[in-house]
This record gives structure tokens, sequence and C-alpha cells, in this order.
């Protein structure tokens, strides 16, 4: 996201010019903007390489951030804490960055969540998707919030440093629950509206929330039916067909659950390293190494807590197989688990 000026935020003219609180913090906003900026930009690309790994798996259609403008800021300081809250603002306000994950399916979403776990100190979780649920009679906004921060080992990195400690917030919605965000927040809360206008937008929060259903029946009967198992845009009598790529990992992975529409994605995106690809490669790349990928992702887990999926697995397999495909790791904690390996097997 473009990157704003601070200076562009100026203090508004119906704010008291001797408000001590909103002087202290519009000296404090202009010092930190930078560094709220770059850590925006750093937490932004560290999700994106994380979720690129699973991208077989979930459906992210987009990771954005922002930092809160200063009128913002003091909008919600008066909104919510002013008058009963001693802090200076900027220990309040816990969203002075903040990030958004835009999925594609409702049951992603804890995944998603999961996955942020793994990469940030989570401070606290607000599931508004739970609670609302749990409302047989309203619609409404629905999303995934937490606030969270960069914690060891990570913020103890070189580039994370000055952001270690930093709070941000972040959010994880689908398509769906970002669009009836973002026109309720327009209709609804700049501006008062009549009672007949708010249920037209409740009834579109209903309609949303179908949607989102929907589209996960509709992806789980495309899963459920039989399927049709072409070759993936063959471009060569060898290139390996979707059907053969699922029978070697379906082979070397017996006890995962491997979906043909996630393979297929995977596929693709091999097929653009090596156009040629095909069955002996594979099937060597798993002789030579499949069993210390095995022995390192099984430690990678004891480790972090995470195990890796059968596709992520294949990533890390070719990346160390063949130089061409070293674009399939893309993740710091992948390249990490690469360069461990590479160490063990180098002769």
């Amino acid at each position: 996201m473009p990157e704003r000026s601070p200076h562009a935020e100026t203090r508004s003219p119906q704010l008291p010019a001797a408000d001590a609180a909103i002087a202290e913090f519009e000296q404090f906003y202009l010092q930190k903007f930078g560094v709220l900026s770059d850590a925006t930009s750093a937490i932004i690309r560290l999700l994106r390489a994380s979720l690129d790994e699973l991208k077989e798996e979930l459906a992210v259609h987009d990771v954005a951030g922002r930092v809160k403008t200063f009128e913002s800021c003091v909008e919600k300081y008066d909104r919510k804490y002013r008058g009963h809250d001693s802090r200076p603002i900027c220990e309040c306000l816990t969203d002075l960055i903040g990030i958004r994950v835009v999925c594609l399916y409702e049951d992603d979403i804890d995944r998603i969540a999961t996955e942020i776990g793994t990469l940030f100190e989570v401070i606290n979780i607000t599931n508004k998707i739970e609670t609302m649920n749990k409302n047989v009679d309203k619609f409404g906004y629905k999303a995934f919030h937490c606030d969270m921060q960069l914690g060891r080992p990570r913020g103890d990195f070189a580039e994370y440093r000055r952001f270690a400690g930093l709070p941000a917030e972040l959010q994880i919605r689908t398509i769906f629950q970002d669009a009836w965000s973002v026109i309720d927040h327009q209709l609804k809360y700049k501006k008062k509206v009549a009672t007949a206008l708010a249920r037209r937008i409740n009834v579109f929060a209903a309609l949303c929330e179908l949607a989102d259903q929907e589209f996960i029946r509709i992806r789980d009967d495309i899963r459920a039916a039989p399927a049709q198992l072409e070759p993936t845009s063959v471009q060569g009598i060898n290139s390996l067909s979707l059907r053969e790529f699922l029978e070697i990992l379906r082979g070397e992975f017996p006890t995962n659950v491997i979906l043909p529409d996630q393979a297929d994605i995977l596929l693709v995106i091999i097929k653009t390293c090596d156009p040629t690809f095909g069955r002996p490669v594979l099937l060597d790349s798993f002789r030579k190494l499949g069993a210390v990928i095995q022995e390192n992702c099984d430690a990678f887990k004891a480790r972090t807590n995470r195990e890796l999926s059968p596709l992520t697995r294949t990533r890390l397999l070719l990346s160390l197989a063949d130089p061409k495909f070293a674009g399939l790791v893309t993740s710091r904690d992948m390249r990490n688990l690469k360069s461990e390996i590479s160490k063990r097997i180098a002769p």
C-alpha cells in the first residue's frame, strides 16, 4: 500500500489546541511514523511469504496493511478512552499498525490464524465470527481479530529488531466479509442512517453470510466429484500429468489426504520452473532425499509445533534436488529449513 506522509495528517481544527494528550501523541506519531510504516511493510512481506508456502491448501486472496491515520487515532481515543483511561494515547491504541488477510473460504480462517501464531506473539484474540454465529437472529460484522507483535526469536533478527514490541492488529476475513465491512463502514459509521436503510444493510450482511456458506459447499462438491485428471498443460512427451503426480504423492504420503485441486496448483508452479518436468525426476528426488526430508520435517514439527503438508515437503524436496526449482521455497522459515537440510546432505 502506498505510504502516506504523516505531515499530511495535521491536527483537526475541531480539536482544542491546549489538549496536552493529543499534542503529546502528535509528536509521538510524527516521530514514529517512519518505523511504523517500515514495520507494516515487513509484517506484510513475512505473512505473504509464509502463506505462499500454503497456497495449495489455503485460498488467500490478499494481504494488506496500513498505518492508522492521525485523525483516526484521535477519533478512536475520543470515542473509547477519553475521560476514563489515563494512559497515553499511544498505549491505548493497539491498531496503529493494521494488517488484513482476506481469504476465499471462511473455514480457512482458523488455519490462517494458526499459521499467524507460529510467526508472531499473539497478545489477544477477538473471534467475531464465533460470536456472531452464536446469535441466531442477528447478522453483521464477522472477522477474526488478534493483537500481536513480533516476538522471539524473530524479533531478535537484525532486520526485525527495531520492530520488536510494536503492537499490530490483524484481521482475517473472507472476501464477502471484507466487502460487507467496507460498505457498512462507509454507510453506517460515517453518518447516521435511517432504520429502514440500516435493515437493508443487515440484509446484505445475511446475503454475504449465505454466499460464504455456498462458496464452501461448491468447493467441497467439486472436491467430492470424480476428478477429471487430464494432463495439466502438457508441454512435452515426458511431462508429468496431474494423475501421475497425485499417484506418486499419495504413494509417498499414504496417510495424508492430498486433494486434486491443491496438487494441480503446485504442479502448475513446478512446470513454470521446468515445462518438461516428468515422472523420473520426481521419483528420483524422492528416492534420494525423501528420508532426509521426512526426518528434518519431523524435527521442525517438534521444534515449532508446525506440521508441514505433503505439498510443502514436495516443494522442499524439489528445491534441494535441482537449483531450477529454488523458487518453490519462499518463506524465511522454509529457506532456513532448506539450508539445514543442505548442510546434512552436502558431500
